[in-house]
């Protein structure tokens, strides 16, 4: 055999396996690619701890009336709807103020969740709550509000925290010191 003849069997030789670990290193490359891709999903059972983290930040500062800190927890971009409101954030302080400023002390806050999906780069939910809180009345004298809610959000992540985005919240019940008022 000639010396040429064996170069070209060792050249092809050599780019065989190069092509082959070519292909090998791409498959890898691919492989992490797609691993980036699945590490980055949302999780219900990672998302709803974060989402029950935010809304148990916003429960203790509305049971300390603390506007600061409710606000805190939503972004600028936020929605708030309730039997045909429709207020951005800046509304929605003011809003706040208004339904908060009679309020004495919230005597207990309950929620729960009837639905929790995630939908995109979102989060769905829809929660339960009940709330009684003594009121003062117009006319000065201390009363026992009890009211059931249903509220539909839609949750957004910021960084490490997931934020409200929209809010319906309807207002299904309202008990004034044991009579039916809606």
């Amino acid at each position: 055999m000639s010396k040429s003849f064996l170069f070209i069997i060792l050249v092809s030789i050599l780019n065989s396996c190069n092509s082959n670990q070519s292909s090998s290193s791409k498959r890898d490359q691919n492989t992490a690619s797609e691993s980036k891709v699945l590490a980055n999903e949302l999780k219900k059972e990672d998302v709803r701890p974060e989402v029950e983290l935010t809304l148990m930040k916003m429960t203790d500062a509305l049971k300390a009336k603390d506007q600061k800190l409710y606000l805190k927890n939503i972004p600028d971009e936020f929605r708030f709807k309730r039997n045909g409101l429709n207020l951005n954030k800046e509304e929605f302080q003011k809003f706040l103020s208004m339904e908060w400023d009679n309020i004495i002390k919230s005597n207990f806050y309950e929620l729960s969740f009837s639905k929790f999906e995630l939908k995109n780069s979102q989060a769905i939910t829809k929660i339960s709550s009940r709330w009684e809180r003594q009121v003062k009345s117009p006319q000065g004298k201390t009363q026992i509000w009890f009211s059931t809610f249903e509220e539909f959000t839609t949750w957004q992540q910021y960084g490490q925290e997931w934020k409200p985005i929209e809010m319906n919240s309807n207002e299904l019940s309202r008990v004034v010191d044991g009579v039916q008022v809606k």
